[in-house]
This record gives structure tokens, sequence and C-alpha cells, in this order.
């Protein structure tokens, strides 16, 4: 197919590790972040931790997964961040520091990540042939047909839909990306706002699982990892593989992912095949936390709250064999699994999966995705990846302006493969399958996206207008799917916040929420409908 040695990759890793580099430099000079949170309320305890959320007065743009210390009444306690969402943060940490904790700070040191990024790409030198020739075909947007793949996918989804008791339906962008991904070693689905992309991703990965293929999922956020998962366990919760034990969210998922689909999680099958240990470690924790509670009684005694702290550390050192007997159950579920998802900073660090090989590696939301890190994932696949994303939204964010790391962490694959044409043709690249029916947006609100950012590409599903419809008709503008606001002449300062200058526009906020209960006494020009884009 193309030259495959150590040397074309080797050339890559070259790049990737100055261009890493250049960012680690750039962070090492602004110094660890230090950020300010409140509100920071106990959630419970996953995984042997103890998850907290907190607020925050700005943005925040770290990776999942980032190692982060909480400084809290003079103490530092280790955790990770699980996700980052607006200006809300939830964190695993080792130690519980209370059940609310009105402010305290956290800091980090983001470049861990890449440092580790770069051990992984070192190591790939040694992955086997087919791994590092999958890795450049990816970068270069080459592809195989490894096999013909119209009967089997239309197989796979009967199969599939038939134990759900769903109908076989999906539309032919759908269909048509299922079977690249089935059929290529290399290939990438664009799916704008609404189309289906995570269905698809889902029901692709089932299909794959149907055929016999280990698969990685992997993407950017949690929050994404958690996502793809919900998808994927919806399509494969009547299998033996989800029933056994070998569908597995490996890292921090969100608590509606494991209450809709409880084997996914360690803990969940630990309650199915280990019983008495799931028990036993539940029992102990709410134990402590209810005694924790009642240490912080006004009413109580020094004696009393020092035979609960004594209690307390009887637990803890009960639960301390047990969390660990949990994390190798995890680790050996991890080892041997059919599918496993995680964070892509995830798999740089847990040796469960950097250690080993999948035949097909799935990567989601690969457009705010580094290079590096893609190229990377590739090395773990023996057969086949697949790229899901769409790069007309957020793209990647690096802090150095080096030429290097704007080469190569400011772009996404999709651009480095050289796989979508400019926006302005009314066409896309054949190696990538455009999921082009959207469902979600009033065709008012969607023929503007379209207009702008898709070529008029994108078509609008059969019903989305009328069930737009329920939405449309609320206040304060019924009737009108889109609403513009004019305020030019308005007050509309830009603020920038003093740590991280993030810039906000707090008036535009207000009229937000003030166009929900009515005009205030404001000096704001009337907004006019938009029914066309």
């Amino acid at each position: 197919m193309h030259d495959s040695g150590h040397g074309a990759f080797g050339d890559y890793q070259r790049k990737f590790h100055l261009a890493l580099d250049g960012e680690i430099k750039q962070l090492r000079k602004q110094g660890g972040q230090t950020t300010a949170v409140t509100d920071g309320r106990r959630l419970g305890i996953r995984n042997g931790k103890h998850l907290y959320t907190f607020n925050l007065d700005s943005e925040i743009k770290l990776p999942d997964d980032t190692p982060v210390d909480i400084i809290y009444q003079q103490a530092r306690y280790p955790g990770i961040l699980i996700t980052s969402e607006g200006f809300d943060l939830l964190l695993a940490i080792d130690r519980s520091i209370g059940d609310t904790v009105a402010q305290a700070r956290i800091t980090t040191e983001p470049w861990f990540l890449l440092e580790k990024l770069q051990e992984r790409l070192n190591s790939a030198t040694s992955a086997d042939e087919a791994n590092r020739r999958l890795a450049l075909s990816l970068l270069r947007g080459e592809r195989e047909v490894l096999s013909q793949a119209h009967r089997r996918t239309k197989q796979n989804i009967s199969i599939i839909h038939g134990h759900l008791g769903l109908s076989t339906d999906i539309n032919q962008h759908q269909r048509s990306a299922i079977e690249a991904i089935m059929s290529q070693s290399v290939s990438f689905v664009w799916g704008p706002p609404g189309t289906g992309k995570t269905s698809t991703l889902g029901l692709a990965i089932a299909g794959l699982v149907n055929e016999g293929e280990s698969v990685l999922l992997l993407a950017h956020s949690n929050t994404a990892v958690d996502t793809a998962m919900l998808s994927l366990a919806k399509h494969l919760q009547a299998s033996s593989y989800y029933n056994e034990g070998l569908v597995i969210r490996f890292g921090f998922g969100s608590g509606d992912t494991y209450q809709q689909y409880p084997l996914i999680n360690v803990r969940g099958i630990a309650r199915k095949q280990h019983p008495q240990l799931a028990s036993s470690i539940e029992n102990l924790e709410k134990e402590k936390s209810k005694l924790v509670r009642r240490s912080r009684d006004a009413d109580l005694s020094a004696r009393q709250k020092q035979v609960i702290q004594n209690r307390v550390a009887e637990i803890r050192e009960l639960l301390s064999p047990l969390k660990l007997e949990i994390r190798k159950i995890e680790s050996d579920l991890v080892r041997s699994a059919v599918v496993v998802g995680c964070t892509l900073s995830k798999s740089t660090i847990a040796e469960e999966i950097y250690a080993r090989n999948f035949d097909a590696v799935v990567i989601d939301e690969a457009s705010m995705a580094y290079i590096p890190h893609c190229a990377y994932a590739a090395t773990l696949a023996s057969k086949r990846i697949a790229i899901f994303g769409d790069s007309r939204q957020l793209g990647p964010i690096c802090q150095s302006d080096e030429a290097l790391v704007a080469r190569w962490l400011n772009r996404d694959i999709f651009e480095e493969a050289g796989v979508a044409r400019a926006s302005g043709q009314n066409e896309v690249d054949d190696r990538i399958s455009l999921l082009k029916m959207q469902y979600r947006m009033h065709p008012s609100i969607s023929s503007i996206c379209n207009n702008l950012f898709y070529s008029n590409l994108l078509q609008d599903g059969e019903g989305v207008e009328r069930r737009a419809t329920t939405v449309m008709n609320c206040i304060p503008y019924p009737g009108h799917p889109l609403v513009f606001v004019d305020l030019s002449s308005d007050i509309t300062a830009c603020y920038k916040e003093i740590e991280t200058h993030s810039r906000f526009n707090p008036v535009s906020a207000l009229v937000v929420c003030v166009q929900r209960v009515g005009w205030l006494s404001m000096n704001i020009s009337p907004a006019e409908p938009l029914m066309t884009a």
C-alpha cells in the first residue's frame, strides 16, 4: 500500500514530539493553573474516589483525567478532574473533605498528560508493523478496502434491532457510514448536529462486536465517552457481551450512564459476579457517610465525636483491601473486555489500555482531539480505525503560538488527512461518509447552519418541523422559531476574567433571561422574528 517502516512513522513521531515540547514549554512558563472554586458538594463514592461538584467563576480549558490538587483549609488533597462543562466542575478526590465546601482552590499541571502522550508515542515504535501502517494511513487519509460489507451490515442491523424490538429503518447515509466502517481500514464519518452521529456510532460498534472484533472507544471528554457508551449499551443490552460484563466504561462515567446500564460499570458487574464483595463495600460506605454526617451535629459531646472518628477510621481500614480488590477486578475486566470506552487521556496513562491491542479503534468528537492523540490511538488497532466528528465545530485547544504547535496541535485529523473539502464546494470527499439528514433543528434554524457552514449539503428529516412546534410555540415569541435581538445601540462591553482571560458579555446574558419574563425598563431595541435564514 505504501512505505510502512520505522522511518515514515518515525518522521511523524519526531514532529509530534517537538510540537508537544512546544506546548509543554508554554504551559510550564505559565505555571500550574490555580483556580478558585465555590459551592462544593459531595455526590458520593465511585471507584473508591469521593466525587465533588464545584462552581467556577470562569471556564477552564483542561483535558478530562488531568491530575489536580484541591487546596482546602490549608491542606492539599490529590484528585482527578473528571469533567468541566461551562462553569461546572466535577472532581474525584482520594479523601473526603466534607459534604459541603464553601470555598477551595484547585491547582493543576496540565503538561502531565502531554508528557504521557509523548511517552506513548515513543513506545509506539515497538508496535506491530500493521499498527504503524494503520496510523500512517490515517494521517495520510489513505484507505484500504478489507471486505465487502453491504450484506453483512444489513444482517447485523436486522439482528441488533430484532433483539431490541426496534424497526430496522435507518437512513441511507447512516447505513453507508456503517458499511464503510465495517469494510475499510480507515474511515471518516462527518456528523453535523442532529444527524444521528451517536446512534450511528453505537450501531457500528455493535456490528463490529457481532463480527467478533474487539473495540476501543475513545473521545476527548468524559461527557462524550458517556454519550457514546449510552448509545452502544442501548444496542448491545440484549447481547451476552453486555450481560457478561464484557462492555466496560473505564474511568469516571456519569451516574445516568450507570443507572441505565449498570453492567458497563465495575460496581454493577461486581454486584452480579461478586455480590458479597459489592455488598460489603456499599454497606461500609453507607455507614461511613452516615457517621460523618452525624459527627457534624452540634449536640455531640467530645467523647461521642471521638467514638465516631474511631469507627470511621476502622471503616477506612476495612474498605482499603476491598477497594483494592475492586480495582483489580476492574483492571482484569478492562484487559479482557470486548469493548472498552475511555478518554484519550486515560488511554495514555492506563497500562490496561496502552499495553493491549484491539481489532478496532473508534474516536468520537475527533475534531477536538490533537492529531498526535489520534495517531497514537491508531497504533492500538490491528485492523481498522473509525473517526467520528465534525470539523466545522470546536477544534483542539492549545496555548503556544509556535509554528509546529499550530501545525500539529491546533488542527484536527480531518484537515490533516485531507478528507474534508473546502466549505464553498457543494460536495464532500469520497473518503468520508457525510450524515446529511438532520432531525434536531427547525428548518429555519438548520438553514442558517447549512448555508454558513455546511455548503447546503444538509437535508431536514421527515417530521422535524412538526416535532419542533412545541418549542417554537413557547414564549417570548410563540410561532417564531428564530429571533434576532439587536443590541448594537446598547451597552455591550465585553469583560475579561483576570486569571484565565476568558471573555464574557453580561448584557447579552441578561437579555436572554429577560426575554423569558418580559421586558424590564431597559433601553433595548425590539426583537425581530426571523422566519427564514
